[in-house]
């Protein structure tokens, strides 16, 4: 959830460009499905690709000698294939950040309670557990809840009620 992806619709054209947003500060309390404003990082925090264009090519005259094309089935689809998006630049993908969520986009969320992270609520009628979401996507949740041992190493839903600004996670409740 620390590294995700938004898609821009350019405004005077069709085209959608992919904008790499990467870490909780940049994150900031977004998440997966909600509509936001980014804002682009300068170009010299763009990513570079992993693989430069010449050894690529070099590696394609390798594989016209030998006669043998192999296709790589572990690599990941480019993100600007999966989401029919294009780059800015041939030689970095752009970064940015989210400067402000515009719609949230939060539904019901299924997972497990992790087995620390455990607090005693204050009056000690409620224990406050850190729920992991099976999406990847999606960050872990605080629940507050007074069935601890009954929900342990169930799979529960949790709707999120609020993330505060001080909260590194999302507060939310068992359905």
């Amino acid at each position: 959830w620390n590294e995700c992806y938004v898609i821009v619709q350019g405004s005077e054209s069709e085209d959608r460009i992919a904008v790499m947003v990467k870490g909780s500060e940049h994150v900031n309390r977004a998440i997966e499905g909600d509509s936001v404003a980014i804002e682009l990082l300068p170009t010299e925090d763009w990513i570079k690709p992993d693989i430069p264009e010449s050894d690529l090519e070099a590696e394609m005259e390798v594989n016209e000698e030998n006669d043998e094309i192999v296709p790589e089935t572990t690599a990941p689809v480019p993100i600007e294939e999966k989401e029919n998006a294009k780059m800015i630049n041939k030689n970095a993908r752009p970064r940015g950040k989210v400067v402000g969520i515009i719609k949230r986009n939060w539904r019901q969320y299924c997972g497990t309670l992790e087995s620390n992270g455990d607090r005693i609520v204050a009056d000690g009628s409620a224990t406050s557990s850190v729920l992991l979401p099976i999406d990847r996507k999606i960050p872990k949740i605080r629940i507050t809840t007074r069935q601890r041992n009954a929900l342990e190493g169930k799979h529960i839903l949790v709707a999120i009620d609020s993330w505060p600004v001080d909260s590194k996670f999302p507060l939310g409740h068992y359905l």
